[in-house]
């Protein structure tokens, strides 16, 4: 989408108009969800998802964290009620101060993009670790990224949630990645519907989901799958190159090296 300096910010003023409205519904209404992916899509198109304009959005809290509620029993529900509508209305200044902001850099400078790089920051040495439910292989792996190539392994159950949903914080924590790791253990059983065939084991639905975010983010030349066992995948993924593994992530250790040569992440 192309935009002019005048397009945009009309954009974004449409976007602050409404936040009267929203001042009169509460958190997580369907009027304030269908108003956030709206603002986050406008700030995407005008910006992009690496500047400090969208970043600082998608950070905002809308929800009280932390807060302790001195008052008796039964006021407790009331008084609870007030604080998160405080913390609510509270999100709704700081979102109508970035936008704001956005307006005057727009009039000063005129519309200048961060484009969201296509294999991630070439500069980043993080690299995110996708994993199911087997923690002894993934610990073994962030171990082996980090003394023996001194990345930066992410892992989203370690980020902060600061009253983000699920996709919200995987989306924050996963913004300034170069490469994804995704850990295909055989966590959950499953079969076809209405068919009396034994179980077979097969990575955690999760687990999907994320590497095929990757491959759309990063690129699958950007996206290493390792495999323990022989877990069942989606028929989309049949064919898709991994590593496989016995026992011990170390059993592989100059495969993964030869994959992060392969994509610069590393250098000889």
């Amino acid at each position: 989408m192309n935009l002019d300096s005048k397009s945009a910010i009309k954009d974004i003023k449409l976007q602050i108009n409404e936040i009267e409205n929203l001042t009169h519904q509460y958190n997580k209404s369907a009027d304030h969800v269908k108003w956030i992916i709206d603002t986050q899509n406008v700030l995407s198109e005008i910006f992009g998802k690496e500047s400090k304009f969208y970043e600082f959005f998608i950070s905002i809290d809308w929800a009280p964290s932390g807060r302790a509620i001195m008052v008796t029993r039964l006021d407790y529900e009331e008084k609870l009620a007030q604080i998160k509508q405080e913390a609510y209305l509270s999100g709704l200044e700081k979102a109508k101060g970035i936008l704001e902001s956005a307006i005057n850099q727009i009039n000063r400078k005129g519309l200048q993009k961060t484009e969201t790089p296509k294999f991630g920051n070439i500069k980043s040495r993080k690299v995110f670790v996708v994993h199911g439910r087997d923690l002894k292989i993934r610990d073994e792996l962030v171990l082996l990224l980090k003394n023996e190539f001194n990345l930066d392994p992410i892992i989203l159950m370690d980020k902060p949630n600061q009253s983000r949903t699920v996709i919200e914080k995987f989306e924050k924590s996963s913004l300034d990645v170069r490469y994804a790791f995704v850990i295909l253990t055989p966590d959950d059983m499953g079969n076809l519907d209405k068919i009396s065939a034994k179980p077979k084991p097969r990575a955690r639905e999760n687990v999907i989901l994320e590497l095929g975010y990757f491959i759309g983010k990063l690129g699958r030349n950007n996206v290493c799958c390792i495999r323990k066992g022989k877990p069942l995948l989606p028929s989309d993924l049949h064919g898709l190159v991994d590593i496989p593994f016995k026992n011990s992530v170390k059993e592989i250790f100059l495969d993964i090296k030869n994959e992060l040569l392969e994509s610069k992440i590393i250098s000889k």
